[in-house]
């Protein structure tokens, strides 16, 4: 018999069983494995890029013979001449090289070799591996240089922001239900209180702000408190969801912190959801963006480290780690999302909603890359009545920190050199009348060359953008 694996987004869909659909559920190791082995061929046939590309490597890492079409093969490097997997675009093809693999034993046993032996060429072809090493190298010496003598700038974060997120884990809510979490063990315990991390600097512009925009959604659906920027406030009080926009914290510390925060929350669970960036790309922008390089080091630092750190504080279960969706890759975009969704326990039904509306919204930032931010001007603002009211109203924040914190609303200021406000609307009359763009001060440190630039504000004048204010529908 044959197993089919692929049913989500297509007509078989809520249908697998009586469509012949085995549905395996989460496997171990050791266990998917066993599956995999058990097979005489691993068959895609898929037509456009996705998410089972990645399902190809453990079925080459234990010599599970392949056959597929050379969309599925162009990504991991696979010839075409057959020699590590039989190459099919058509119907007819399809069956001649299936009919090989299931009838000729020698075919079935010669593939399984190639696919182990490419698999090990994939572990060993790793061109970038010394560049990115002498890079990281460079940015932990940096790390570590005193303040006068180093010769990078370190990410830019609000001030006293790891103090704040040791304080600020401990406020969580001691309880909170939600219908995304009614269902088994969670009816009793409710939704977890999550620790979502992120590196944004070095995380890509767009793809951070989108998934603000993805957790503002998950909150108000699932009827939860979001707080974003967390570094930026001071005496958090009864969150949900804690969204922390640039990770400064050491593994160690954070451990620790996340260790006290869940022994106060008991019986309520802790989660902590780490998105990396990817190395390379991040560093590339380094001398376009300023503090780039140092936030790709933490953020590989908390990669590498943070898993044992955790462990290290008694804590088992609580982390859950991926890299930040490059936008020029939607394959790994919803496999991520639902694998983050059950991690947390999310209802099945409750899942396939926030996963289609943070792909809808994924697809919108795809397109309009260079729109996620626009300049609306400088203002005058006074203290007694703000032009915009709303926001976390701390200092240190750059455009892309602040618009981060105000995810929500269609409107952020920045004043002062970077005290960041948010509104619905700007305020008018005669003390918020625009002035000249030059009044607005100086751009904010580490985001030179970006467009339109992100001016930092000036004393009583406020450097006012426009965002997608919008909360993504979920159905």
């Amino acid at each position: 018999g044959a197993r089919c694996g692929w049913a989500w987004g297509t007509r078989f869909a809520g249908r697998e069983e009586e469509s012949g659909i085995d549905s395996l559920g989460f496997l171990s190791e050791q266990d998917m494995r066993a599956e995999l082995t058990s097979w005489r061929a691993m068959v895609v046939p898929i037509l456009h890029s996705t998410g089972v590309n990645t399902k190809l490597l453990p079925a080459l890492q234990w010599g599970v013979p392949i056959v597929l079409t050379s969309v599925a093969a162009t990504p991991l490097a696979i010839p075409a001449d057959g020699s590590v997997a039989l190459i099919a675009d058509d119907d007819a093809a399809f069956e001649r090289h299936l009919c090989r693999v299931l009838l000729e034993p020698q075919v079935r046993l010669s593939l399984a070799a190639a696919s182990s032996a490419h698999w090990q060429r994939l572990l060993a072809d790793d061109r970038e591996a010394a560049d990115v090493a002498s890079l990281m190298q460079l940015a932990c010496s940096v790390r570590a240089a005193p303040e006068e003598s180093r010769p990078l700038p370190l990410p830019h974060s609000p001030r006293g922001a790891g103090r704040a997120l040791v304080e600020g884990l401990q406020a969580a809510r001691p309880h909170a239900r939600s219908r995304c979490f009614a269902q088994g063990e969670r009816r009793q315990q409710g939704a977890p209180a999550v620790l979502v991390a992120l590196h944004g600097s070095s995380g890509g512009e767009a793809a951070s702000l989108w998934l603000h925009q993805v957790w503002e959604a998950i909150c108000r659906h699932c009827e939860l408190r979001c707080v974003h920027g967390a570094s930026g406030r001071r005496g958090l009080r009864s969150w949900d969801v804690l969204i922390e926009h640039e990770l400064t914290l050491e593994p160690r510390r954070l451990a620790r912190a996340a260790a006290a925060a869940s022994k106060a929350l008991a019986p309520r669970q802790l989660r902590i959801l780490h998105f990396a960036s990817a190395v390379w790309q991040a560093s590339l922008h380094y001398f376009e963006r300023g503090g780039t390089l140092l936030s790709t080091a933490l953020s590989e630092l908390h990669h590498a480290q943070l898993d044992q750190a955790i462990s290290a504080a008694g804590l088992g279960g609580v982390l859950w780690s991926t890299h930040l969706p490059a936008l020029t890759n939607s394959s790994t975009v919803a496999p991520s999302l639902h694998a983050m969704l059950r991690f947390l326990g999310t209802a099945p039904l409750e899942e396939e909603r926030l996963v289609l509306a943070a792909e809808s919204a994924f697809s919108r930032a795809r397109r309009r890359p260079d729109e996620t931010l626009r300049w609306v001007g400088c203002h005058l603002d006074v203290a007694d009545s703000r032009g915009l009211p709303e926001g976390p109203r701390s200092f240190g924040h750059t455009s892309q920190a602040c618009a981060a914190a105000c995810t929500g609303y269609p409107l952020f200021g920045l004043q002062g050199g970077g005290q960041c406000f948010c509104g619905h609307a700007y305020v008018g009359g005669a003390n918020h009348t625009r002035v000249a763009d030059n009044k607005c001060g100086r751009v904010c440190p580490g985001e030179g060359g970006k467009l339109p630039a992100r001016l930092c504000g000036g004393g009583w004048r406020n450097a006012v953008f426009a965002q997608s204010g919008d909360l993504l529908p979920v159905r």
